[in-house]
């Protein structure tokens, strides 16, 4: 349930803990520790990685996780089942969260529930970074985010 990916980068390369990492096809994590040339990263396979999630078609706003059972799939949380979701609806990465820009694919609606006693759906993700053959990646700088960071600080004061 902790899985970590290791890229052969590091900070001689500009690599920094915090930056996001993708593939060519969508969301792979986000870097955890760095040497000199080497980099270590928390996947979104991992129990306690969480991504701020949009879905386009209803406008939704929700928090990816994986439930820590399949490789190829990840739950959608906090979608209200008032709002039209349908299966095959795509979902990306919102402008909520400072570690990736909004727009980045995550997945695809395979399958959802929602239970009466429940205000939101149960939804289940198919990623669609195939991690069985993932073999190159693309760390995301974000030059805002030491701004960001501040901001947030300081307003803990």
């Amino acid at each position: 349930t902790y899985n970590y990916l290791t890229i052969d980068k590091g900070t001689l390369d500009g690599i920094a803990p915090g930056m996001g990492v993708i593939s060519a096809t969508g969301v792979v994590g986000k870097v955890q520790y760095c040497s000199d040339r080497m980099s270590v990263v928390t996947s979104i396979l991992h129990s306690r990685f969480m991504v701020s999630t949009e879905l386009p078609k209803s406008g939704e706003i929700g928090t990816v996780v994986w439930a820590g059972k399949n490789a190829d799939e990840v739950r959608l949380l906090d979608i209200s089942r008032f709002k039209k979701v349908e299966k095959g609806d795509t979902a990306f990465t919102s402008g909520y969260n400072p570690v990736f820009p909004p727009g980045i694919m995550i997945g695809t609606i395979q399958e959802i529930s929602s239970p009466e006693s429940e205000t939101t759906y149960d939804i289940g993700l198919r990623l669609s970074t195939d991690f069985h053959t993932l073999g190159y990646v693309y760390v995301i700088k974000n030059h805002l985010l030491p701004d960001i960071e501040n901001l947030i600080e300081n307003s803990d004061r």
